[in-house]
Formats: C-alpha cells, sequence, structure tokens
C-alpha cells in the first residue's frame, strides 16, 4: 500500500487502484457533497465519517496536473475543455454544499484540489467549510488565514481581527480565483492582486480589477470569461455562478 499525506489533516492510500481518503476528523458535508452528487463514481464511506474509498486508475492534486502540463506542453496551464470539467465539478459540490447542507467553502487552494482520472475534480479541503448563517448569510470566521493558506476574497484581505463574519459568497470569488490559475501558466496574477487589494483598503488607491489578467487571453468574452466575472464581482451579495 502507499500512502502519502496531501495536507496535515488528509491522508491519500492506494492499495490495488483502491484509493482511501482519510481525514484527521468527521467530515460529514464534505464527504456527502462528494458521494449523493455521484462526483466520485462508486465512491463510499464508513459509519465514521472519516474515509472515502473508490476505484481509480490515477489520482493527484490540481498542482501535480499543472506541473505535468509543463512536461507534456511545455505550459502549465490546462486545456479549456480540462477547466470546463473543473467549473462544472467544483460547481456542482458547492452548490450542493450551500443548498443542501447550509456550508460553504472558505477558499479554494490547488492542493486541496484532486483530480481522478484526469477527468474528475473534487475539493477535499476539509478545514475549509463552514456553516452558513440563515439569518445574515454570513460564515464566521474563527482564526487567521494566510492568503499563502488558499486564494482570498477581497472580504478575506480585510479582516484584520477574529471572529470576523463574511458572505458565505466569499466562496465565488475564490473559486473564480483558482479558474484563472488554471487558466495561466504563472502565478504571479495573484501575488498582484493581494499586493493591489493591500494598497486600495490602506491608502484608499483604486481597486484594479482582477479579470484585467485575461484581456489578452483566448477566453475574453467567451461563456467562461462571463461566468468569470459574475464571480469575481467585488460586493459579495452580488456575486452568482452560472454553470456553462
Amino acid at each position: 500500500m502507499e500512502e502519502r499525506n496531501l495536507n496535515e489533516n488528509v491522508n491519500l492510500k492506494v492499495d490495488n487502484n483502491i484509493y482511501e481518503i482519510e481525514f484527521k476528523t468527521s467530515k460529514y458535508q464534505l464527504i456527502n457533497s462528494l458521494l449523493k452528487t455521484r462526483l466520485i463514481q462508486g465512491a463510499s464511506t464508513d459509519e465514521t465519517y472519516k474515509r472515502i474509498y473508490f476505484k481509480a486508475d490515477q489520482v493527484k492534486t490540481l498542482k501535480q496536473l499543472k506541473n505535468e502540463k509543463k512536461m507534456d506542453r511545455g505550459k502549465r496551464l490546462l486545456s479549456i475543455s480540462e477547466i470546463a470539467r473543473l467549473v462544472r465539478c467544483l460547481v456542482i459540490q458547492l452548490n450542493y454544499l450551500i443548498e443542501i447542507e447550509n456550508h460553504t467553502i472558505l477558499g479554494y487552494n490547488p492542493e486541496d484540489i484532486l483530480v481522478i482520472n484526469d477527468t474528475t475534480f473534487a475539493y477535499i479541503g476539509n478545514e475549509l467549510i463552514g456553516k452558513i448563517d440563515e439569518e445574515t448569510s454570513n460564515i464566521m470566521i474563527s482564526c487567521p488565514y494566510s492568503t499563502k493558506d488558499f486564494f482570498f476574497s477581497p472580504e478575506m484581505l480585510k479582516i484584520k481581527e477574529i471572529p470576523s463574519y463574511i458572505h458565505f459568497k466569499t466562496s465565488y470569488f475564490s473559486l473564480g480565483l483558482l479558474i484563472i490559475y488554471a487558466l495561466l501558466e504563472e502565478e504571479d496574477f495573484y501575488t498582484e492582486y493581494v499586493n493591489n487589494n493591500e494598497r486600495y483598503i490602506n491608502n484608499n488607491e483604486r481597486s484594479v480589477n482582477i479579470l484585467n489578467v485575461l484581456n489578452n487571453h483566448p477566453i475574453k468574452n467567451t461563456k467562461l470569461f462571463w461566468l468569470l466575472s459574475r464571480c469575481l464581482v467585488e460586493d459579495a451579495k452580488e456575486r452568482s455562478i452560472i454553470l456553462i
């Protein structure tokens, strides 16, 4: 049996093409978002909701997939068809969490996205899921995070004390940044976005539209571009996701 740590809270084991994702603690909502949506075909769990079992030929992280693209094609970026599958899988999972489990994802990190058989994308960031308050539509941020932990929304960047409360659609913005990460070869866009927003917050300078990084990209003015434009609205309440 092979075993590797995906992060400090998640282990991945494989034996004869049978994979096991093991979480440190019970993850009822997260596991249901993968099983009940049938994102991972034929998957099952146990009574503790700490493990997922499924059969696959290969499993890697999104970051590993991008690195493989560099070796195969000379560029660290996914194809449009691959990104369309990524968007579809992650939106289905996020929609289930919000609509059925009343939870949302705080933010996305490429190392928390598993790619199964190069066709299925699954979020497994078990420590980054928060409960949505039904009256306010907010989630509570109760511990400090770094911009290196996951892709930050503008409201996450503004947090100066904990606990703090932000709208559950913070996940939409982070997902939009993850999609841009998949579209571009380099990751400089995120550092520039964080630095720009810090200047905007501290010095009241004008905020720069993150979509500007795609001005010369082939997806400009496509359905995927307009999906991103709705995810990356600065006002969290005005964000939306329409599955393409």
